[in-house]
């Protein structure tokens, strides 16, 4: 479960209801590319497991991609600026292997590997973050259905700057395809997943296409031809079982909040978890329960299971029960943050003293990982004020001020920090946010 996602204001929030959702939504800084911003735990950790084998293959340093999930049914990637890596949510509830997955990332890889956005030129590696998100990916694998998208690219100033991007980036979508090729010749990783979505994109190709979408992309036609003949002289490959199942289970959650609730799924498995969170958005609690406690019997060891289930408890009001699969969840994924989140929101939900500490202590473990989440620095100031800490309550709201760009806030907030605080940490940080 989320609390907010890196410079997102919580007064963006999409919908208040699913701040306590396993899935949240919120809306960027940049709001006005109409792009929404999603935060999973389980979907980012397996993309994280993912990445991990294809960065040591590519030779590119481990963490260096900040991997972002953007609201949007179609399947694209692409990275942007600051090494960010956006994955559109489409492509969790479309695609239906691992191994298609996988290609996507090993081409996105081929990407950052070649430094291809460092290598646009100069006024081009200037556009804002807002400008590549409606691009719908300058150096990006492309979305199907992006004829229509590339269509409303025409539009407006940024025209010029698209034809001069797509222009430059015609022969990188090949290098992207060779790359990830190799990548996954390397891992013994199957070819066909990659050669499955390019035959989606040929599908989806039309004559009348407009220009600009031809430009976006090699065509799809040749680009399925070099994988179909690199696969005819190379080994077929195989995904990890591991990393295949954990796939099917973040397919289900996705689809459990994304698609329209089907009560008529198998009671088992991914089906199953999918109708857990379908019950649980629809506030059919009781089905919601008996799912969940279900599933953790059929898998006692994905702790994603039991933070999703804690999740639907918190929602319920059935906080002492949700601390208790929190804390199972937590203490099974104590390097991932939104595993942290859902303990952290379900022992404040309980209003006591030494649930709040509790909560406050995984807050700052959590922020020590994440440091530029606003929303993690506010349920902190929440915290601290119910312990009596005001100085470093008023701090913590400077913190989040400083993120979401409030900068007369930031100044109020640090100014009283440093005016009442006693020690003396607080107040040099309070005195170094006000000389910003």
């Amino acid at each position: 479960m989320c609390l907010s996602c890196k410079g997102f204001s919580r007064r963006q929030m999409f919908k208040a209801g699913l701040a306590l959702s396993a899935l949240a939504t919120t809306r960027p800084a940049f709001a006005q590319s109409h792009m929404m911003m999603l935060r999973d735990g389980e979907a980012e950790a397996f993309v994280a497991t993912m990445l991990a084998p294809l960065t040591q293959t590519a030779q590119v340093s481990p963490g260096l991609l900040k991997v972002r999930i953007v609201q949007h049914s179609s399947i694209n990637a692409f990275v942007a600026e600051d090494h960010q890596l956006f994955l559109h949510s489409g492509m969790f509830v479309t695609l239906h292997t691992c191994a298609q997955f996988a290609g996507i990332l090993a081409h996105e890889m081929g990407h950052v590997a070649s430094q291809h956005l460092s290598r646009l030129p100069e006024e081009m590696r200037k556009t804002s973050l807002q400008t590549m998100l409606t691009m719908a990916g300058a150096v990006g694998l492309g979305a199907i259905g992006g004829g229509s998208a590339a269509a409303g690219l025409a539009l407006g100033g940024q025209a010029s700057a698209f034809r001069q991007l797509m222009s430059f980036t015609q022969s990188q979508e090949h290098a992207a395809d060779t790359a990830a090729l190799r990548y996954l010749d390397t891992l013994g990783w199957p070819k066909s997943g990659l050669q499955e979505v390019l035959q989606r994109f040929k599908d989806q190709e039309l004559p009348s296409r407009p220009e600009a979408y031809a430009r976006t992309h090699p065509l799809s036609h040749d680009r399925l031809e070099m994988v179909k003949h690199h696969q005819g002289r190379s080994m077929q490959g195989q995904m990890p079982t591991a990393l295949e199942e954990d796939w099917q289970f973040v397919k289900a959650r996705a689809k459990g909040w994304l698609e329209a609730p089907n009560h008529r799924l198998p009671e088992q498995g991914p089906d199953l978890y999918t109708k857990a969170i379908s019950y649980q958005r629809t506030g059919e609690s009781a089905m919601a329960f008996s799912s969940f406690e279900r599933l953790i019997a059929q898998y006692p060891k994905k702790p994603w299971i039991q933070e999703a289930y804690a999740t639907a408890l918190l929602q319920a009001g059935n906080i002492d029960k949700s601390i208790v699969w929190a804390a199972r969840a937590y203490e099974a994924l104590p390097q991932h943050v939104m595993a942290g989140s859902t303990y952290a929101q379900a022992l404040m939900a309980k209003e006591e003293t030494t649930s709040t500490q509790r909560a406050e202590r995984i807050l700052r473990q959590m922020l020590q990982r994440e440091r530029d989440n606003p929303s993690f620095w506010r349920e902190l100031s929440r915290a601290q004020g119910r312990l009596g800490q005001l100085p470093q309550a008023q701090l913590s709201l400077a913190e989040e001020a400083l993120l979401q760009r409030r900068t007369e806030d930031m100044k109020r907030f640090a100014r009283r920090a440093k005016d009442t605080a006693q020690d003396r940490p607080t107040q040099i940080r309070a005195q170094d946010l006000l000389q910003l």
